[in-house]
């Protein structure tokens, strides 16, 4: 933000000393240049618009959220069941539950931490 009102000052000035060419009278002083900024957080923070959007995004990532924790309650499911029942299953059924939960585990984002295969074993 800096380095564009030092670039923007610059510019002033040199477009005020090409104007100021030798051999020309002087021309009247130009009126002083202002320069501002907008600062995006504030507007957001205080507008009507801002506030709409902000809320809007709110509703709309708590939604995501929502089933998010959903899909992932599923997948724990599905994963106990795995460790629970796995001993008891044939091992073409206990293929086709891991096959079932590595396809909702990719589907879901790939999250590692529910893959059955890393986790440790519990001692019983």
């Amino acid at each position: 933000m800096r380095a564009v009102v030092v670039a923007v000052f610059a510019s002033v000035v040199v477009m005020s000393m090409a104007s100021d060419a030798p051999g020309q009278p002087a021309a009247a002083p130009a009126p002083a240049t202002r320069i501002g900024y907008i600062d995006v957080q504030r507007v957001l923070a205080r507008s009507a618009a801002g506030v709409a959007a902000r809320e809007q995004l709110e509703k709309e990532r708590a939604g995501i959220q929502k089933e998010m924790d959903g899909r992932r309650q599923e997948l724990e499911k599905l994963r106990d069941e795995i460790e629970k029942k796995g001993p008891l299953l044939t091992a073409d059924a206990r293929r086709d539950k891991q096959e079932q939960f590595e396809r909702k585990r990719r589907d879901e984002g790939g999250d590692r931490s529910l893959d059955v295969a890393q986790r440790p074993k519990k001692a019983w």
